[in-house]
């Protein structure tokens, strides 16, 4: 148990590796081998500037969701944005989404809701990608819900009010180490963020009882807090 102590001490990203070219990845996972799919996984280098984490994805194929380029513009800097008007007068800034999934997120997309989460959504969903909305707000969602997790955020891509949009990429890199690295004394998990403004997690350990965390961690991505709980409730529990 003393192992088991110290591998929950901190969390700290690590360089992993990852394959860098999108066709070793869809030959080596069984991905769909839609050029849309890969096209989204060079999006998100080119926007990140480094590969979508491999631990954050399922086994399963995945396929394109949904798709909609305003003017053919894909994926340049994000000043590039237009504003325009539609027949009604309604403004919207360069709508566009660019989504992947699983079998079960092509069937039906889920609301930011932990209730639909929770009570109706289905093992196997996964769903991410980018969202651009009539207020010029920009979102990056993964979500997901497996055999023993169920991961519902909705990011903020912040680059327009001078923040970094590293943020997005750095928060799940964080994440998926986090994931790793209390997988082995955790039951099940629920992690919630919505917009960098509220985060809720519900951590259930191997023994049944309930750790929750009631804050963001978009913004300083202090996942080892929980590492941290987890780790003490470990400890109290082997003597």
């Amino acid at each position: 148990m003393m192992q088991a102590k110290a591998a929950l001490a901190v969390v700290k990203v690590k360089p992993r590796r990852v394959l860098r070219t999108i066709g070793d990845k869809v030959a080596t996972w069984g991905w769909s081998r839609s050029s849309n799919v890969a096209e989204f996984f060079a999006t998100y280098e080119k926007v990140f500037l480094k590969p979508f984490p491999r631990g954050l994805l399922p086994a399963a194929p995945l396929f394109l969701v949904r798709r909609r380029d305003p003017d053919g513009w894909r994926f340049a800097p994000f000043a590039a944005y237009k504003t325009n008007q539609d027949d009604s007068g309604s403004r919207y800034a360069g709508l566009m989404n660019f989504w992947i999934g699983t079998r079960a997120a092509r069937k039906k997309t889920f609301k930011t809701s932990q209730y639909e989460f929770k009570h109706l959504c289905p093992a196997g969903y996964f769903l991410a990608g980018f969202s651009h909305y009539g207020n010029g707000r920009r979102v990056f969602y993964y979500e997901r819900r497996d055999d023993w997790s169920t991961v519902v955020y909705r990011l903020p891509l912040r680059e327009d009010v001078g923040m970094p949009i590293e943020d997005v990429s750095e928060f799940l890199e964080s994440f998926e180490e986090f994931t790793r690295v209390i997988r082995p004394f955790v039951r099940s998990l629920f992690a919630f963020e919505k917009d960098g403004r509220f985060g809720l997690y519900e951590i259930t350990a191997a023994d049944g009882s309930v750790h929750d965390y009631v804050s963001p961690l978009f913004d300083d991505r202090n996942f080892a807090e929980l590492t941290h709980r987890i780790s003490a409730h470990v400890a109290s529990h082997s003597n």
